[in-house]
């Protein structure tokens, strides 16, 4: 069964129908949203806000009549192991509150969003000023919701479902330089080093054909575990899968960096816009195909 998230930044809102990870434990959409409120409450709430409109609201609403017609005739239920159905709340959180400081980016762009489950982070570019946005994912239960979702903001006009999976290079074909794409967002992506490889792949085909677009990226770091000699578990150190992703990319601001690398440097750029202090927290990545396609994002480039 779907339930409807309300999301407020910036001052924007946008609701999602969505549904929870049943039985995750890592990170479930219940550990992180306040109780289901009523209309009253909602009213309610609009002065403790004020000051506060960069911060993203994440809560539980009740369905109304709108919500609950979108809702009919949808395909999905808990049977659908579909994690696309899933919101995962902290990389979500971080990289819609980075979209609204940093309104003036996507403002009058046109963006792609990458996995984008059932299109937030999408519909709050929409909400925030983009031209129009282009909600991707690889299964059709999971664009039939965006699509849903999309309508249930009115956001037709803006907002565009697509197909799209990374390993299928056919899928891209669409995406050309004539679809004057400024920006990539994706938030919680890599999951394994496959998706970290077919991610990359996605990327670095993004990137050749739209040269001067900038891929943004949220991740939360998690950590495996493995088995010793004396089968004893081991929690590795470090987030083998992040660190594999951005091994594959050049750091932006080696001050210099070594013979042969030059050319590849203008493929392939990464820098860190922010990273977290926390074992389990969110950092947020910029990639490019030059520094100069990165100086949008990172201000202090030099």
């Amino acid at each position: 069964m779907l339930r409807l998230m309300r999301v407020r930044v910036a001052g924007e809102e946008v609701r999602a129908l969505c549904r929870r990870a049943p039985g995750e434990e890592e990170e479930r959409l219940s550990d992180h949203v306040a109780p289901l409120r009523s209309a009253s409450e909602e009213e309610e709430e609009t002065a403790e806000t004020s000051g506060r409109e960069q911060e993203l609201d994440m809560q539980e609403v009740a369905a109304d009549e709108e919500a609950k017609a979108a809702m009919a005739g949808l395909r999905c239920n808990y049977d659908n192991d579909l994690i696309g159905l899933d919101v995962w709340h902290g990389a979500t959180r971080k990289l819609c509150e980075y979209c609204g400081r940093r309104s003036d980016l996507f403002k009058g762009a046109a963006v792609l969003e990458l996995g984008a489950g059932v299109g937030i982070l999408g519909m709050v570019l929409a909400k925030l000023g983009a031209r129009s946005v282009y909600i991707s994912d690889y299964d059709d239960v999971v664009l039939e919701v965006i699509r849903a979702n999309i309508k249930l903001n009115g956001l037709e006009g803006t907002c565009l479902e697509c197909k799209l999976d990374w390993s299928l290079p056919e899928n891209f074909d669409g995406l050309t330089e004539s679809s004057r794409i400024d920006v990539i967002v994706g938030s919680d992506l890599l999951y394994s080093s496959h998706m970290a490889k077919l991610l990359y792949s996605a990327i670095r085909r993004l990137l050749d054909t739209i040269p001067d677009a900038v891929f943004v990226m949220s991740h939360k770091k998690r950590y495996s575990v493995t088995w010793n000699e004396a089968r004893e578990p081991v929690v590795e150190t470090s987030d083998s899968v992040l660190e594999s992703f951005k091994s594959m990319f050049v750091p932006l601001l080696l001050a210099e960096l070594p013979e042969g690398r030059q050319e590849e440097a203008k493929v392939a750029c990464m820098y860190c816009i922010e990273e977290s202090k926390e074992q389990e927290g969110v950092d947020l990545y910029a990639f490019g195909r030059s520094r100069d396609a990165l100086q949008r994002v990172v201000n202090d480039i030099r």
